[in-house]
């Protein structure tokens, strides 16, 4: 009885696995986002405020998807996620400054990120809190291969199975050349996985 108990649950698990698979939604830069309906109606949100370049109709967003930051409420993190967007487009670095790094971790580490890359200033990478996320910022926003050089021999603070480590210079060839656009860089690759992922981002640069 037992037995079949445990069938019929694992039965059931499976299925709505299956179900929500279903119902899950590709964003345009890759991301998995879900339930489906929400997803497209906040991309649809998101695309007004990014074309009107106006932070402020984010705030139409009124349902949460499963996507973001895990902690804050969902609804604010998407209205968060579509502002970002916008705030990147017209300039609004100090909107990125502005949120709270216990809050929105990921949302603030992605916006000054993707700021530093845009504007060429990794040293916006200093002003993340917490020196893991510094870190890994920095390795982000090299755009020289001699750069590179220091991490032959690096070893990063949040890697305690040593499992990031030995592909750190990969990982910063990877970076230089996605951010200089020159995909002849990824064949210096030595890191079969890294150089796959280099190659990858030019196929997928040239769909779009």
């Amino acid at each position: 009885m037992f037995r079949l108990l445990g069938i019929f649950v694992a039965i059931l698990f499976i299925s709505r696995l299956f179900l929500l698979t279903l119902s899950c939604y590709a964003q345009e830069d890759g991301q998995i986002c879900w339930p489906e309906d929400v997803c497209k109606k906040n991309a649809e949100i998101s695309k007004r405020a990014l074309q009107a370049q106006n932070p402020n109709l984010c705030n139409q967003i009124n349902q949460g998807t499963g996507t973001g930051d895990i902690g804050p409420d969902p609804v604010d993190d998407a209205r968060v996620g579509c502002k970002v967007a916008v705030n990147l487009e017209i300039g609004g670095l100090d909107y990125c400054r502005s949120l709270d790094s216990s809050k929105f971790r990921s949302r603030r580490f992605s916006c000054l990120l993707d700021f530093a890359i845009k504007l060429k200033k990794p040293e916006l990478c200093d002003e993340l809190q917490d020196a893991s996320g510094r870190e890994d910022c920095r390795l982000m926003t090299n755009y020289r291969v001699e750069d590179c050089e220091k991490y032959k021999s690096f070893k990063f603070i949040d890697d305690p199975y040593n499992s990031r480590s030995p592909f750190a210079y990969s990982m910063c060839l990877r970076y230089v050349a996605e951010n200089t656009n020159n995909q002849a860089i990824c064949a210096s690759i030595t890191d079969k996985g890294q150089q796959d992922i280099c190659q990858r981002h030019f196929r997928n640069h040239d769909i779009w």
